[in-house]
């Protein structure tokens, strides 16, 4: 079965705000695949070959419709900014495991965080 390659996304997040990153994996017929007995993680890094600043499970998978969301919580984003720094970006993407130990990148891009301006 093939699939859609990765395509890369640019997120916009505030610092202090709930996030949730959500996916629909789907073949090249725009189908959902089944992730039964797959895996998924998703990390972020200053840089492509940085230190892992966080390293994520999905919250929800719902298997059979291909479905894949990653909660952020508040906390997690306020971490992102260090101060004196009013912003910061960071690389992520998002691997799959599939059940046969095939591995694949489903997205990847950056995401731009600001400091919360309402504290």
């Amino acid at each position: 079965m093939s699939s859609t390659p990765a395509g890369s996304v640019t997120q916009q997040w505030t610092a202090g705000d709930t996030k949730y990153f959500n996916l629909i994996y789907k073949d090249c017929d725009g189908n959902p695949v089944d992730l039964t007995g797959s895996t998924a993680r998703m990390q972020l890094r200053l840089s492509h070959s940085g230190a892992i600043i966080i390293d994520k499970q999905p919250t929800t998978t719902l298997a059979t419709g291909g479905e894949i969301e990653f909660k952020f919580e508040s906390s997690e984003t306020s971490a992102l900014i260090v101060s004196p720094a009013s912003r910061a970006s960071y690389f992520f993407d998002v691997e799959l495991t599939a059940a046969n130990s095939d591995i694949k990148t489903l997205v990847n891009g950056k995401i731009d965080v600001d400091t919360d301006i309402t504290r």
